[in-house]
């Protein structure tokens, strides 16, 4: 299971998350095996955050960052993808299903 505190942290809505980011660069999120279902979590920061099994389905990401995550068996199915940024991101046995996936920003920051 994911770090409760973090797990937390999303619950407490997308602004306060990336802010809690912002003052804590030097930690690595773990939201392993989290159920971050059916929520908006438009223009979130899970740059470099562990989301090893965890749930998304029905999820709207639209503009997150999810430069350098780790997604393994991550479940996306339903899910909008659209503008999502997913430079050097880990992806392996995730699932897709009927998932959005548009316009996703493959290049480096800055490029």
């Amino acid at each position: 299971m994911g770090n409760e505190v973090h797990i937390a942290k999303v619950d407490d809505g997308v602004a306060v998350w990336n802010q809690w980011r912002i003052d804590n660069p030097g930690i690595q999120p773990n939201l392993t095996r989290a159920d971050l279902s059916r929520r908006d979590l438009s223009g979130i920061d899970f740059r470099g955050v562990g989301l090893f099994q965890a749930n998304l389905t029905g999820t709207t990401l639209t503009d997150a960052n999810l430069r350098q995550a780790r997604l393994v068996s991550t479940k996306f199915t339903d899910a909008n993808l659209s503008g999502v940024h997913v430079f050097g991101t880990s992806v392996w046995d995730v699932d897709l299903t009927n998932a959005t996936q548009r316009d996703l920003v493959i290049t480096p920051p800055g490029a």
